[in-house]
């Protein structure tokens, strides 16, 4: 059995965070006391959410968490899958989270991708466009992604195959909107899992988790998140 552990609610301050969730609950709500807890714990401010209704996705990034709240309330976007991160003040183009070009794939992410910019550039030759002005991991994840499922593979392979081809400490989570589940992947970087009866959330510090309990998936993990249920492959090199 895996291990099970609980955190602590220290102040620790928390860096750029990210988390997702599965499950039969309404994503934005469900997701919403995680964002509490990312800016109880974190001195970055800006946040940003992804919903999946299928063939239209929400998308807000950019914000303070006030503003995201009284957003998501006002609109209450539908959606049993979704995914936020949290990161310094920036401009909304390099905001996470960050969809592809062909908007089938959005990803978060935390950490450092050292080819990341090697990629972009082949990404860019490839015919490829980026909102982004900076080398931003998500993004280039997104596009990776997305070009490994038109030729045919599924999220699982794809983010498998992406993340064989970078170099670095990183971890994401993506989503399609093509397929109901997220593929949550650490490389390098620690990611936990907190399976609940709403639904299975992924993140990236258990300080965002308020002391409920939570499975360490380890640095080196290809995660699949079902609902109440979520299937790991070991990457360890």
């Amino acid at each position: 059995m895996e291990p099970v552990f609980f955190c602590p609610l220290s102040r620790r301050i928390l860096m750029s965070e990210i988390v997702a969730y599965v499950g039969a609950a309404n994503a934005a709500e469900a997701l919403l006391p995680m964002f509490v807890g990312m800016e109880l714990y974190s001195k970055y401010q800006s946040m940003g959410i992804a919903v999946n209704r299928k063939m239209r996705p929400y998308l807000r990034k950019g914000l303070t968490f006030g503003d995201l709240r009284d957003l998501l309330l006002r609109q209450k976007p539908s959606g049993t899958t979704g995914m936020g991160a949290v990161y310094h003040p920036t401009t909304n183009g390099n905001a996470q989270p960050h969809f592809s070009n062909d908007q089938s794939v959005a990803v978060v992410s935390v950490g450092t991708i050292k080819n990341c910019f090697a990629e972009k550039s082949n990404l860019i030759s490839l015919g490829f466009t980026f909102e982004s002005d900076t080398d931003s991991g998500s993004e280039v994840l997104a596009n990776l992604i997305a070009l490994h499922l038109t030729n045919g593979r599924d999220l699982f392979s794809s983010v498998a195959q992406t993340t064989d081809s970078l170099k670095g400490k990183f971890a994401l989570a993506a989503m399609s909107i093509s397929q109901p589940n997220i593929i949550a992947a650490s490389h390098g970087r620690k990611l936990f899992a907190s399976p609940m009866e709403v639904g299975t959330f992924v993140f990236s510090s258990p300080q965002m988790n308020f002391g409920k309990k939570f499975v360490d998936l380890g640095r080196y993990q290809i995660c699949t998140i079902k609902g109440d249920r979520y299937f790991w492959v070991d990457k360890t090199p």
